[in-house]
């Protein structure tokens, strides 16, 4: 684990956590040497709580490059329904919750599931403690569409 108090880490610590910032580019890496970990990270608004999101009838626009993600990995972007205070400091990290339910469970929107090859798209609602796990879920290729996805697709 990167050195430094959580909230207050540097950008070396952030770097030993497969993470680096050059202009409005964020990059994560998958793996990071040491570890079988992949980062995660949270958009924080600048009052250091979980930034909210209202996108009914909104747009949220994303580049994501995933040619170097092999099959099987997931390179995952979505949104979970997280206390804007993370429950106690969102600075740190606290709070985190999504629908696996390893803390908190609360609603998750996969937003993007994918590798170089293939891609999901899956919304996930929790009452109480029982969370869908992805019936729900979109994947393109199954559907049949071919060349929606990966390095060899064709526009139709």
């Amino acid at each position: 684990m990167a050195k430094g108090a959580a909230g207050s880490r540097t950008a070396a610590d952030y770097t030993a956590m497969g993470v680096s910032t050059s202009g409005n580019v964020l990059t994560m890496y998958h793996y990071i040497q040491g570890t079988n970990a992949s980062p995660r990270v949270y958009l924080l608004g600048d009052d250091g709580k979980y930034a909210m999101m209202n996108l009914l009838n909104g747009e949220l626009s994303v580049d994501v490059d995933l040619s170097t993600l092999l099959c099987r990995e997931n390179g995952a972007f979505y949104l979970s329904s997280m206390e804007p205070d993370g429950k106690s400091n969102a600075t740190a990290g606290s709070g985190y919750c999504d629908t696996q339910c390893q803390g908190y469970c609360c609603n998750e929107m996969d937003i993007l599931e994918a590798d170089s090859q293939a891609t999901a798209m899956t919304p996930h609602r929790c009452k109480v403690n029982t969370c869908d796990k992805g019936r729900c879920g979109y994947n393109p290729y199954a559907s049949g569409q071919k060349n929606f996805w990966g390095p060899a697709r064709r526009s139709t």
